[in-house]
């Protein structure tokens, strides 16, 4: 991935059309842009993630999160599936009520159960989407 990124791409990455996007920037909503001249848009690739990173943002630290050493890492993705079950299975013991784990700690349980998640889901839905496939 270059370090900037056209409409199209961002649009592509965040699962929602170019003209929805385009709106955003006028209504002054979505991830920072830069202008680089007339009709040309440029989104910093950091800047795009860091933006998504804040849709979670609205989670807050519990006591399972001080279990260990490390905060869980934001880019799941660099993890190794025997990581991510390793911290998976920490996680899971660590905790009575799954709503009491952060967003970003059941992205990450589900990722290590190999569930695809949908875009943007709220806090509530992973919990049952974690809840279903730990039954299976």
């Amino acid at each position: 991935m270059s370090n900037y990124l056209d409409t199209k791409e961002v649009a592509e990455m965040i699962k929602i059309s170019p003209n929805t996007l385009a709106a955003w920037r006028s209504a002054g909503k979505g991830p920072p842009y830069m202008q680089i001249g007339k009709g040309v848009v440029r989104y910093k690739s950091s800047d795009v993630e860091g933006w998504m990173a804040t849709l979670y943002a609205d989670d807050k630290p519990t006591e399972a999160d001080d279990v260990f050493e490390e905060p869980v890492p934001t880019r799941i993705e660099t993890m190794t599936q025997d990581e991510k079950v390793e911290e998976a299975e920490k996680l899971l013991a660590s905790v009575e009520d799954l709503t009491d784990l952060t967003t970003q700690n059941l992205l990450l349980i589900l990722s290590a159960l190999s569930v695809e998640v949908p875009p943007r889901p709220r806090k509530e839905a992973l919990v049952k989407l974690v809840l279903e496939n730990l039954e299976n």
